[in-house]
């Protein structure tokens, strides 16, 4: 269980471009090797993000990439359903569940997972995840001693 690499390297490229300029293309090179992601990988999720409205780019040598709508207005789930469409834990519910013993309560378990999680990420946006990184950095700097 746990979200696919694709998803992982997508929301890491897009918390990479909300921590920049608005105003100033990131460069797939940049953005790769700051997250980590190979470009090659990189370039065709950025594809992906782009053709969903989430991202712009330019061509040539003053090009890159960057959001169009804020931090505050992306969504977890705006970037993973855009990768991997929406976030399943449990079974797809198609086939056989409720016959079998405890198939039904299978199926409710696996039912409030996923609408627990989906919650999560409707909830958090990249300025959250860039907040909390912002907090636990400045809580590790008061915790400091010498």
């Amino acid at each position: 269980m746990g979200i696919a690499k694709k998803s992982d390297y997508a929301l890491r490229a897009m918390y990479e471009l909300a921590l920049r300029d608005r105003q100033s293309p990131a460069k797939i090179h940049d953005i790769a090797q700051s997250q980590e992601i190979p470009p090659r990988f990189l370039e065709g999720i950025l594809n992906e993000l782009k053709h969903a409205g989430l991202l712009d780019s330019r061509r040539g040598s003053e090009g890159g990439y960057w959001l169009l709508r804020s931090p505050q207005e992306v969504t977890v789930a705006d970037v993973i359903s855009v990768v991997e469409g929406p976030a399943r834990l449990g079974p797809s519910g198609k086939g056989p569940g409720g016959e079998l013993p405890g198939g039904l309560s299978f199926q409710r378990f696996w039912r409030q997972a996923d609408e627990a999680i989906d919650a999560v990420f409707r909830s958090t946006t990249l300025a959250d995840l860039m907040g909390w990184e912002k907090s636990q950095i400045e809580a590790s700097a008061l915790n400091y001693s010498i």
